[in-house]
Order: structure tokens, then C-alpha cells, then sequence
């Protein structure tokens, strides 16, 4: 079953919308580095997928945060695009505004298979 996960920006005012079985967390001062030290891709077997879906008015950059919670850049993708990655459960994901280079929101990956809306 596809799990479903919409999620706004607060800098824009914007509301979050989050299912109770997502693992989904937003970050509403603007992923600052206080808030993502110590966050952590986990070192899982169980396999995920991630639609991505930019809804945002803008390109959007997806970062990995690695096992030693560095970010590392994945994929842009353009206003309207959407990419599917492969990854696994506990995966820490970031969202970047591309013209700000401001974080919009990051997602921890859950089991199955799941689309993000990133929305403004």
C-alpha cells in the first residue's frame, strides 16, 4: 500500500500535513545546523522507496545525511518533476530551496513505498 505525505513550507507560511504512521518530522526553523547535529542516516537492510513530488515553485535539491550525518547532494529536481530513489528504512533526507539554499524540511525514510509532496 502507498503511503501519502504532504508537507509545506513554513517559511512561506505554509501547513503541514502528516499522516500518523509517517515517520516525517518538519523543521520550522529552517533545518538549523543546532537541529540537524547528531542526525544520522541509520544503517538499515530494510529497503524503501521515496516518490518525490516538487510542488514547490521552484527546483528543490534532495540531500542524503550519511552515516556520519554529513550531506551529501543526491538530485535536483525542477518545479512540477518528481523522482522516485531507492533507499532504507531510517535514511535521514533533506529538502533545499535551490535559491536560498535554505532547508525547507527533512524526512526519515519509513518501510514501503512512499510519495512526499513538497509544497510551498
Amino acid at each position: 500500500m502507498k503511503k501519502f505525505l504532504v508537507l509545506g513550507c513554513l517559511l512561506a507560511g505554509g501547513v503541514f500535513l502528516m499522516p500518523q504512521a509517517a515517520k516525517a518530522f518538519s523543521i520550522p526553523d529552517g533545518c538549523s545546523a543546532q537541529t540537524l547535529a547528531g542526525l544520522k542516516s541509520g544503517n538499515s537492510e530494510e529497503a524503501a522507496q521515496i516518490t518525490f513530488r516538487n510542488m514547490y515553485p521552484r527546483p528543490v535539491e534532495i540531500w542524503w545525511i550519511n552515516f556520519e550525518g554529513k550531506p551529501e547532494l543526491f538530485l535536483t529536481i525542477e518545479k512540477d518533476g518528481s523522482e522516485k530513489i531507492e533507499t532504507f528504512v531510517g535514511h535521514i533526507w533533506k529538502v533545499v530551496d535551490t535559491a536560498g539554499k535554505k532547508c525547507v524540511f527533512s524526512y526519515s525514510a519509513d518501510k514501503g513505498d512512499e510519495s512526499v509532496l513538497i509544497m510551498e
